[in-house]
């Protein structure tokens, strides 16, 4: 690779351009392990780097004047010269953490099981969806499951619960929802104790089932 490549970032119009080492430049912008002072060759930010123009207002566009946050910023948001290889790599590391994350967060409206990673996996390929490396994982997370729904009978979200059971699991169930789901609160009386929860739909038919496994089939489950 090249020891020098120009990194850019627009803001409201305005260019800012950095000369990078782009070893360098990759390990901060892919794997948050880079040193700035290394990836960084000129301790200055431009408006146009092959000209030498300087870029003015850094205060206004980045609130810091500190070159190394602005250098590091316009290297993590902005757009990097990659290697082809190095790209098609990291675009399938992207693709395959982001298809697992969405498998554990959505389930199939029509048969509220949860849906496979295969099966999302081929809907990606139908309905074309590019993982920019530039844009952030989350985002694109967001946008690739609004895409999904023109082709996948998606649901996704919480379900909320309230569980009722005897005193006698509850030094068990208790911590078993707190790890499971999102406790909103909990209620216990002389014999007996309702805890209303939060469980995300991917993991309901789990989560009830190992409450009905402590509780031996005897806790009170509603929806609310």
């Amino acid at each position: 690779m090249s020891k020098s490549v120009i990194a850019t970032l627009n803001i409201k119009g305005y260019r800012f351009e950095i000369l990078v080492d782009p070893d360098e430049a990759i390990k901060i912008k892919f794997d948050n392990k880079g040193d700035i002072r290394k990836a960084l060759l000129v301790d200055r930010i431009f408006k146009d780097a092959r000209k030498g123009d300087e870029a003015g207002n850094l205060e206004k566009f980045f609130n810091t004047n500190d070159v190394y946050k602005i250098a590091e910023k316009i290297i993590k948001e902005g757009e990097l010269p990659i290697p082809s290889e190095f790209k098609k790599k990291q675009t399938e590391a992207l693709k395959k953490r982001i298809i697992d994350e969405i498998s554990k967060e959505i389930i199939d409206a029509n048969t509220h099981l949860p849906i496979p990673p295969s099966r999302i996996e081929l809907a990606v390929e139908k309905i074309g969806f590019n993982f920019n490396l530039s844009k952030n994982p989350n985002e694109l997370k967001k946008e690739l499951i609004e895409k999904l729904k023109t082709v996948l009978p998606i649901k996704s979200g919480v379900q909320r619960y309230s569980i009722s059971a005897d005193n006698f699991y509850f030094n068990q169930l208790i911590p078993f929802l707190k790890k499971n789901s999102d406790v909103i609160k909990i209620e216990k009386g002389d014999k007996s104790f309702v805890a209303e929860v939060e469980i995300q739909l991917v993991k309901v038919n789990e989560v009830i089932g190992k409450v009905n496994a402590i509780t031996n089939n005897s806790a009170i489950i509603s929806k609310i």
